[in-house]
């Protein structure tokens, strides 16, 4: 249980207590004596005089050590982890089926939930980013250029010729995307 040393600078019969647990407070007076002991915790600190008047005790309680980091996600976005329904590789558009199995996303599909952050044998679990920034050093894309969902999930800056197009997001640079997957635009 934490202890606090507290200088009393005024006096009083009673004080309100902090919330529980109560801290163990050692009360000093001004002169450097110890003036009062705490003899119940309730509502109130209840004070008994040792052999001068009781004092006001303010004694906050200090802040417990901070707890481990969490794990480290994706660089600025969202990502969920997943079963691959499939042997998948690393940054591929992927989409899901009623199980919530990761499968590549084709542009006849109609749907595209999120790209691959690493490769991953069927029934082994992948991570999925949503959105946000994806930053991969193989790539050379086009900065401030639109990149599309190909064939089998993958990711490029050339309009496919099928009968969907799905913008999956835009070059941030030559190494680097804002993903920002779009409503599949059917073509007549």
């Amino acid at each position: 249980m934490p202890s606090t040393e507290v200088l009393v600078t005024s006096t009083s019969t009673s004080v309100e207590a902090p919330q529980s647990p109560a801290p163990v407070v050692s009360v000093s007076l001004a002169d450097g004596s110890q003036g009062v002991e705490i003899v119940e915790v309730q509502q109130h600190v209840v004070c008994a005089p040792l052999q001068t008047p009781v004092a006001l005790v303010e004694a906050p309680a200090a802040q417990g050590p901070p707890g481990p980091p969490g794990p480290t996600g994706p660089a600025g976005g969202s990502s969920i982890t997943v079963v691959a329904g499939e042997t998948l590789s690393g940054h591929r558009g992927v989409r899901f089926d009623a199980t919530g199995q990761a499968f590549y996303a084709h542009p006849d599909d109609g749907t595209c939930a999120g790209v691959t952050l690493s490769a991953a044998l069927v029934g082994n679990t992948v991570q999925v980013q949503l959105g946000g920034q994806i930053i991969e050093p193989s790539w050379a894309w086009d900065p401030d250029e639109p990149i599309y969902l190909a064939a089998s999930g993958i990711l490029t800056q050339d309009p496919v010729d099928a009968d969907s197009l799905v913008e999956m997001g835009v070059a941030l640079s030559a190494t680097s995307m804002m993903l920002r997957i779009q409503q599949t635009i059917y073509e007549d």
